[in-house]
């Protein structure tokens, strides 16, 4: 009976074959289409790399400056002055303030200098 019904299912089907020529030709434009991908996707890879490196020896160096820069730039923080409302003041360690915006500064140049990389490379 399941045979029967198996059968029936089966005895209209009749799928129209195309050509081999045609066949070879769609053939022929999807491994095309594939390469090309494939070759974009390589090139990306290689533009990415590229903008890393950039990204990080921009970050190096900024890093590099603004710690050099360390004695000038506590001198600056450290005459900044915070009183509460008592009037009594607010003691900070200036030195990890100091750490963080240098370190904030290479992050976001570095994060800018990633993002101008790969939009130079794109256009």
């Amino acid at each position: 009976m399941e045979e029967d019904k198996l059968k029936d299912i089966f005895e209209g089907f009749d799928p129209e074959l195309t050509s081999d020529s045609l066949f070879m030709s769609r053939l022929r434009r999807s491994m095309e289409a594939v390469e090309i991908v494939r070759e974009r996707q390589a090139e990306l890879r290689r533009q990415g790399g590229r903008a890393v490196v950039v990204a990080a020896i921009t970050g190096l160096a900024v890093g590099i400056l603004l710690s050099l820069m360390l004695p000038w730039l506590g001198d600056f923080v450290s005459g900044i002055s915070f009183n509460l409302p008592g009037g009594e003041p607010v003691s900070l360690n200036w030195t990890v303030i100091e750490w963080g915006i240098i370190g904030l500064a290479s992050v976001l140049t570095s994060l800018n200098a990633y993002t101008l990389s790969l939009a130079r490379h794109n256009h």
